[in-house]
């Protein structure tokens, strides 16, 4: 089973969620959310996180953190040390949605690579001579 667990500083995760929820409907129930707030400690979190992996050695675990190096992310790092955690920081909504309908197996290291390559490329500027303002584009 996957466990895919959003955590982010503040209510951003569950901001993600909903947005995924409105994207994908009950799918993004399936979503664990993390927010940490003004005067918590991310390491607590990480530590209950902890047992609850090596609780559940035969679940896939994919945590996404926002912000690389910060106090999340670096909470969620200890947690690595498992083969069955996978650690994303810089989450964006794209993403998550290619972790919630496009990998249903185990994520190998090429899975992973091309995760990043596509939320890389949902990363955009858009100028105003790159857009044909008379024209609409169901997205």
């Amino acid at each position: 089973m996957r466990k895919i667990i959003i955590a982010t500083h503040g209510a951003m995760s569950l901001g993600v969620v909903d947005t995924m929820k409105m994207i994908t409907g009950d799918m993004a129930d399936a979503i664990e959310t993390y927010s940490l707030n003004y005067g918590e400690l991310a390491s607590e979190y990480g530590l209950k996180l902890e047992e609850q992996i090596r609780n559940n050695g035969h679940d896939e675990y994919i945590l996404c953190t926002d912000l690389f190096g910060a106090s999340v992310c670096s909470a969620m790092v200890p947690l690595i040390k498992y083969e069955n955690v996978h650690l994303f920081s810089g989450l964006n909504v794209a993403m998550i949605l290619d972790l919630l309908l496009g990998y249903p197996e185990k994520l190998s290291e090429r899975d992973i690579e091309q995760i990043i390559s596509n939320a890389r490329q949902a990363i955009r500027v858009i100028n105003y001579k790159d857009v044909e303002l008379n024209e609409t584009e169901d997205f």
